[in-house]
């Protein structure tokens, strides 16, 4: 400032400067403000953004984590870059950095199978071939990390599927994606691969196909086991209707005869076939039950002999039957049941055994241990002192088996080959109701079989012993054989071996002879006989025309002890047939074959004047007098009212008959004490059986609360049993009626 400047003007400018720099000062204050609001929002919005790319990446983490597939980032180089914990915990690798930047082969090798063929789709596989000519999985993946800027070439996502086991010892089907990644720029930066387990997925589908085909297969079964049951149940009924027909129209006696025969051997055929498939559906139905009680072992074996003798004869066949001595006389049992095991396999063994051939049925006791064997049971509990273990086998030289029929042996609906059912009939159930019972019995059933040599079935089963035997007494007490002397003729090798094992067994002296000659030759040599056991049909001589030779040599008085001797004849036929002849040859007794020790015994011992050895089962009078006594019938159909009072008509009974359960009782509450025994059907019009059964109980009459009622039905199920008692009725008797079973309940009631 000059010297000679106006101190005032001086002050007046410093003044204006000093508000100008004041203002400037303000207005960068405003800027630095400025600024640093901008660079809090600037910092703001930064920390916003990690804030939002680390809930991001969170996000992504969470949902990588949680997905079931194992996926894996590589680097451009095939390098681990990233992988989810699925897959570190399925291949066992600790953590992350153990494999982080290491080769997808120095990781995978370990659980690939470098021998195995992938299918791959998007990629020519004959690019992909390895060493050894064949594309692996991994060079595949190799090819494609060589390939994959390749886009354009049709590179891009590819799908293969392979068999890994990662986890070591759990191998799994999985489907591998491989995606190519692309940068900002464009560039492939790397690779992702995504592994999705599909072995659930592929066993679900097998599962899946295997339940349709096994569907289809039981379809197909059910759809021949229901053409073959139509075939079944139409042929008798052919047989029936057609019979019916021309005896109908005949005056012939002989022929009528002859039909109402062949009517009857159909009914009881159809009835058989009946009784299989209700046998069937009980076991379906889990409904089948044993009824347990005590029964001569010996005497039910022959029953089933005599039942199928007829068929033996019919195709000329040899029946012989072995039954181990020291089973026991009796034993406690189903006998019912057991028989139609047995039944049912003589059957079998018949039906597919040709003319002339073998079957041979054999009985033994058998030990826990070859129980427990056979069942692959070790733990089955010991013996009671009351119990045994017998085993049945049913052999014969039939066509046998193959081992691809054997597995369909013992099903529901099936037998070895569709073709037998055409071939050979059968409904294809026995064996499958015959494994159930056996089962029930806690046993089991087993078939032996070479094709075209014949089968062996045999079952082993768990029983009480009886009470009223526990041995088999075969001798008389007080009766001694020391002194008999026995001959026994057959052409069969197997028949005299069983004479030479009784006469063992008896202490009995027997000599045995192939030919009426040989005996013949044995009788003049040896003075003669007390009992000959002679088969009827022999080549050369036969057994009539050899007791006749015998008789000759009797009259010569070739020997005092011949005198008193008794011919007793051995055959498969029916005595009726050559009954005649034979008592007229000088033959006293007959024995059917198959040859049982106990029938034998009971022969010789009547041979010696005294009775039977074995015990009797009780037996019904077929002509039982029931004269005084007068029984109501309840039934509504006609038929069966016909049948019932033709059968009974012989006893003498008076029979009141009702049409339906109303009828019944009102003929019941007029003369209460006039009926003896009701025989009830179930199902009725108006009032069934059970309806009438409860309302004749009610009555005040005293006879009502006690008078014997029988239930009359088809419905044999258990509960169906149950349900007669229950309402009051006495007992049961299934349709169609038996006639046997029919007088055992008068017997039991009447007296």
């Amino acid at each position: 400032m000059a010297k000679d400047e106006d101190p005032a003007r001086q002050i007046e400018v410093l003044k204006k400067e000093n508000t100008k720099l004041a203002r400037q000062l303000e207005r960068a204050r405003d800027d630095l403000n400025k600024a640093r609001a901008m660079t809090a929002a600037q910092t703001n919005l930064f920390s916003a953004r990690i804030a939002v790319q680390q809930r991001q990446e969170n996000y992504m983490s969470m949902l990588l984590g949680s997905s079931p597939d194992i996926i894996i980032l590589f680097d451009g180089a095939g390098r681990f870059a990233y992988c989810t914990d699925v897959f570190l915990k399925i291949a066992g690798i600790p953590n992350f950095e153990l494999i982080n930047g290491k080769h997808f082969r120095e990781v995978f090798e370990r659980f690939a199978k470098n021998d195995v063929s992938v299918q791959a789709a998007g990629s020519e596989a004959a690019a992909w071939t390895g060493a050894a000519g064949i594309p692996t999985w991994l060079d595949q993946i190799d090819w494609l990390f060589a390939n994959m800027n390749y886009a354009e070439a049709g590179i891009g996502a590819n799908s293969l599927e392979e068999i890994l086991d990662i986890s070591g010892g759990n191998p799994r089907k999985y489907q591998i994606h491989f995606t190519p990644m692309q940068g900002d720029s464009g560039a492939v930066e790397g690779a992702v691969m995504i592994f999705h387990d599909v072995t659930d997925i592929e066993n679900a589908k097998n599962e899946a196909e295997k339940a349709r085909e096994a569907a289809e297969r039981a379809s197909l079964v059910k759809s021949e086991f229901l053409a073959n049951m139509s075939h079944e149940i139409r042929t008798p009924m052919n047989a029936i209707i057609g019979m019916t027909n021309i005896a109908r129209t005949s005056n012939n006696v002989d022929k009528i005869q002859y039909c109402i025969g062949k009517i009857n051997d159909a009914s009881e055929h159809l009835l058989g076939v009946i009784n299989d498939i209700l046998d069937m559906s009980k076991i379906e139905a889990n409904k089948l039950e044993l009824s347990y009680s005590e029964f001569n072992f010996d005497k039910m074996l022959i029953k089933m002999a005599n039942v199928i003798n007829f068929r033996i004869e019919e195709k000329r066949q040899i029946f012989n039957a072995r039954v181990d001595k020291d089973i026991p006389a009796a034993i406690v049992c189903d006998e019912q049941r057991l028989s139609q095991v047995i039944a049912n396999l003589l059957s079998n063994a018949v039906k597919f055994t040709p003319e002339g051939g073998t079957v041979i049925l054999q009985a033994q006791l058998k030990s826990l241990e070859d129980l427990k064997q056979r069942l692959q049971d070790d733990s089955l509990p010991e013996l009671a002192p009351s119990e045994c273990i017998i085993q049945i086998e049913v052999s014969d030289t039939g066509i046998g088996l193959k081992s691809e029929q054997k597995a369909l042996l013992f099903h529901s609906f099936q037998q070895a080959d569709s073709g037998i059912s055409r071939k050979f009939g059968g409904t294809g159930l026995g064996l499958a109701i015959s494994k159930r019972i056996v089962e029930m019995m806690g046993g089991t059933i087993w078939v032996d079989s070479e094709f075209g040599k014949g089968s062996t079935f045999a079952f082993i089963i768990r029983v009480k012993q009886g009470e009223k035997a526990s041995k088999r007494s075969l001798l008389q007490a007080g009766i001694s054989w020391d002194n008999l002397r026995i001959l026994a003729v057959d052409d069969v090798p197997e028949i005299l071996e069983y004479f030479n094992e009784l006469s063992d067994q008896f202490g009995v002296y027997c000599d045995i002879a192939s030919s009426a000659s040989e005996a013949l030759r044995l009788v003049n040599e040896r003075g003669g006989y007390d009992i000959y056991f002679v088969d009827w049909k022999m080549p050369g001589m036969d057994g009539i025309e050899l007791a006749r030779e015998i008789g000759k040599i009797k009259s010569a008085g070739a020997s005092a002890l011949d005198k008193s001797a008794t011919i007793i004849l051995i055959s498969a036929q029916d005595w009726n047939t050559v009954e005649k002849e034979a008592r007229e040859a000088g033959i006293k007794k007959f024995i059917q074959k198959p040859l049982f020790a106990s029938v034998i015994a009971d022969t010789i011992n009547e041979c010696l004047g005294v009775e039977e050895s074995l015990p009797v089962d009780a037996k019904t009078e077929d002509h039982a007098d029931y004269t005084g006594h007068k029984i109501l019938l309840a039934e509504d159909i006609e038929i069966n009212r016909e049948i019932v009072l033709t059968v009974l008509e012989p006893s003498g009974l008076e029979i009141v008959c009702a049409e339906n359960g109303r009828i019944a009782l009102e003929k019941y509450s007029a003369d209460p004490a006039g009926f003896d025994m009701i025989f009830m059907d179930i199902h009725m019009p108006e009032m069934d059986g059970y309806e009438a059964t409860r309302r004749i109980r009610a009555l005040d009459a005293d006879p009502a609360k006690t008078v014997p009622i029988i239930a009359m039905t088809a419905n044999v199920f258990k509960e169906d049993i149950e349900k007669c008692l229950a309402v009051g009725m006495d007992d049961h008797i299934g349709k169609p009626l038996d006639f046997m079973e029919v007088m055992k309940m008068l017997k039991r009631f009447l007296g």
